[in-house]
């Protein structure tokens, strides 16, 4: 509204200058010129007199009687020339009379025959963004409904189940949103992130109970992806309400190296492993004496511990970068290639020195210790991701046996196509 007054303004402006600017210079001028006029012509003629007497074509005793003509006529033509000015001057009362009169009558021709309602409307509807927007916007409860029937007409919809699912959840409708998981699991059941948030919606319907199915998703979650945070922090809490705090030190000290890049949440890992440290029943336990408390219930088995060196082929080394992570684990010989213990690092330097020990195993049921021989892979992900992607560097070992003293070199030289 205020462009539109402005703008409208400034045209009126305009308007009346172009009208009474001619008014106001006619006062001036039209008596101005024509003197200007009489008095040049007045000086020709003079001239014209002065040279005729020198040329012999008028004689001198004529020229005082001609001069004085002439100046009898430029007298006369003067005076006509004053006469017609002052009316002109009636200009200056006419132009203010325009000037006060010429806006009002834009005014009210513009409220007689425009349109201010509409420029009233736009100046409402722009002091009043939130009404726009909420009547553009349906209520939730219609976009639920909308979403509920969309599901029932088209039960092998993925999207709509995922959008539904993910409604229920943010609303707390965790009741409404367990069918729904299952739904989905059956027709995407090898998705670690699915079965994660399945856990959890069953627990929190149930006041957070995790015991039980939630416990045997969360597994399964572990298997598929064993670095699905969301599974391995819900997993620690599994095993925490059981008081199993060795299990809940080993997903946590797994998890504490996932989220090194997030200060609030590796923050608060911490404190739940200090927690967990604090109640453990051993005094002074550790995420690295995990598997040396299992060695104490065993004297006869040996710690299980891998030391390994990291080395970058150079001829690939142009394109790692520092903010790149590097995935060093150990996996059985033969079968699944599913990691048993796993640690994630920065590729800042090379070579890169790591220990992999029960501490750092992927499931509890699963040890380093529970094998005789493995291979060890180290992988460079530029995304962070622990599903191996095309452009990755990876390098793998021959088989390693378990407990060896010697260090195990593994040289990152292949990209995976």
């Amino acid at each position: 509204m205020i462009i539109f007054l402005a703008l409208s303004g400034t045209l009126l402006l305009i308007a009346l200058i172009l009208i009474l600017l001619p008014l106001l210079r006619s006062v001036s001028t039209r008596g101005l010129s024509g003197r200007e006029v009489n008095l040049q012509l007045a000086r020709h003629r003079l001239i014209e007199l002065e040279s005729d007497v020198a040329s012999g074509r008028l004689d001198a005793a004529d020229y005082p009687s001609a001069r004085s003509e002439l100046e009898r006529s430029l007298l006369s033509d003067i005076g006509d020339d004053v006469v017609h000015g002052p009316p002109s001057r009636s200009a200056l009362p006419t132009a203010v009379l325009i000037g006060l009169i010429f806006p009002f009558a834009a005014a009210g021709l513009y409220l007689m025959f425009g349109t201010p309602e509409v420029l009233m409307s736009a100046y409402t509807q722009a002091a009043s963004p939130k009404t726009i927007s909420q009547k553009k916007l349906p209520p939730v409860a219609v976009l639920i409904e909308q979403l509920e029937k969309k599901v029932a007409q088209n039960p092998d919809d993925v999207r709509g189940l995922l959008l539904l699912t993910n409604a229920y959840m943010s609303l707390r409708r965790y009741a409404d949103a367990v069918p729904l998981f299952e739904r989905w699991q059956a027709l995407d059941e090898n998705n670690a992130d699915l079965l994660a948030r399945y856990a959890d919606a069953l627990a929190m319907a149930n006041n957070g109970d995790l015991t039980g199915k939630p416990t045997a998703l969360l597994e399964r979650a572990l298997q598929i992806n064993p670095n699905q945070i969301q599974a391995l922090w819900l997993a620690a809490m599994a095993a925490d309400e059981q008081h199993d705090l060795s299990t809940a030190l080993v997903y946590l000290t797994h998890l504490q190296g996932l989220v090194v890049d997030n200060q609030e949440a590796h923050k608060e890992v911490t404190a739940m492993i200090a927690s967990a440290q604090s109640r453990a029943a051993t005094p002074g336990v550790t995420p690295s004496s995990t598997s040396s408390t299992d060695s104490a219930l065993n004297p006869s088995a040996p710690p299980a511990r891998l030391s390994i060196l990291v080395e970058l082929d150079p001829a690939v080394a142009q394109g790692v970068s520092t903010t790149d992570t590097v995935f060093v684990y150990a996996r059985p010989i033969g079968g699944r290639k599913m990691p048993i213990a796993i640690t994630r690092r920065r590729a800042v330097e090379f070579p890169l020195r790591v220990i992999l020990d029960d501490s750092l195993a992927v499931m509890p049921s699963q040890k380093l210790s529970d094998v005789e021989q493995v291979e060890i892979v180290a992988r460079i992900s530029r995304t962070g991701n622990a599903t191996p992607t095309p452009g990755d560097i990876i390098g793998v070992t021959r088989s390693v046996t378990v407990n060896t003293v010697d260090t195990v070199t593994v040289t990152l030289s292949d990209v995976i196509p």
